[in-house]
């Protein structure tokens, strides 16, 4: 009897030492109901399909004595993702997290409730562990801000467009503006509009209607300072120069086929005001449209080249809005005896 133990000591100290640890059974992991919980969610890992030893490996310890400490990932993160994900840093713009490989900061590596296996939904929650999203809480939040689809306008994990944008502006504005991306077919572009949406308007949100950044005209002045100047330094500003939607009575914030943007030609554009629909709807408004058609004959600065030939269409010092001074009555005092 001795011998035998003895034989059987020979030999298990002939054995190499990492098969004394306890063999893993990586199949039993969850279903022991020792880890179930961490597959419990809507969305499972695909990787857990094959087993965890697609992530994990036993270092020789026995399990469960160490704590958790048997294992070691078989890589370190992010390379151990991209056994079987494609690298997400290669483009000109990297999201942090990724650039600095730290998947697990936004994903769960078991399961999730929520697609993609992100920690937190809707995504503002999520977004908001980094970045300071009371700054979009504002009056007027853009949609996709508001239905907390920040993927939406962002990738979320690299870009070749700055800011982590899925395409530039205004290409991206247009996926869910159809209907101003025609208004960029016409033929006089407002700059901003042809260039980049973001220099009028904001884009998460704003405190004003259409996301505007400031306030019209303040915000044309921006740009047209030569503008504001000429209705601070005149005696008479344009009736829609200052009421209303101010610029916007008369001017196409993107595009128009007119020129200066114009809404309409002139000067259709001015009988919106000085025509006889707005004549008959108040009496203080002079019904100039009559008088050209109703009449055999028309100045022809007004029938060649629009009200604005005269008149200054912002501002002026004199009156009616004219360029220059001009007699109320009479050119001259008529001499009786000359038709005699």
């Amino acid at each position: 009897m001795k011998s035998i133990f003895f034989t059987a000591a020979i030999v298990l100290m002939l054995m190499p030492i990492s098969l004394l640890a306890q063999e893993v059974d990586f199949d039993n992991c969850t279903t022991a109901g020792c880890h179930a919980p961490i597959i419990d969610q809507r969305v499972v890992h695909p990787a857990l399909e094959d087993g965890c030893d697609t992530c994990h490996d036993p270092i020789g310890e026995n399990h469960p004595d160490n704590e958790g400490n048997e294992f070691t990932l078989l890589e370190q993160v992010p390379q151990l993702c991209e056994d079987c994900h494609d690298e997400r840093n290669v483009e000109k713009v990297v999201h942090d997290p990724v650039d600095n490989g730290e998947c697990l900061e936004c994903h769960s590596p078991h399961s999730s409730a929520n697609d993609f296996m992100l920690k937190k939904f809707p995504l503002n929650q999520l977004c908001s562990e980094c970045h300071d999203v009371e700054e979009w809480e504002t009056k007027v939040p853009h949609k996709p801000v508001a239905d907390s689809e920040c993927t939406s306008c962002h990738n979320p994990h690299q870009s070749m467009n700055a800011k982590l944008l899925r395409s530039t502006v205004p290409t991206l504005c247009f996926e869910c503006h159809d209907k101003v991306e025609e208004q960029h077919q016409l033929s006089t572009l407002h700059s901003p509009f042809e260039e980049d949406c973001l220099d009028c308007h904001g884009g998460h949100g704003s405190d004003k209607r259409k996301l505007l950044i400031a306030s019209v005209p303040d915000l044309c002045f921006e740009c047209h300072d030569d503008l504001q100047e000429t209705i601070a330094e005149n005696k008479l500003v344009h009736q829609p120069v200052s009421e209303q939607k101010k610029c916007l009575n008369c001017h196409s914030p993107h595009a128009t086929d007119t020129e200066v943007l114009l809404k309409k030609k002139q000067p259709d554009l001015c009988f919106i005001c000085h025509g006889s629909e707005a004549a008959a709807r108040d009496k203080r408004n002079e019904n100039i449209e009559d008088k050209l058609f109703q009449s055999s004959l028309i100045h022809s600065p007004v029938e060649d080249d629009g009200c604005t030939e005269c008149h200054n269409a912002h501002a002026s010092n004199f009156p009616r809005l004219l360029k220059r001074s001009f007699p109320e009555g009479n050119y001259t005092v008529g001499k009786v005896d000359s038709f005699k």
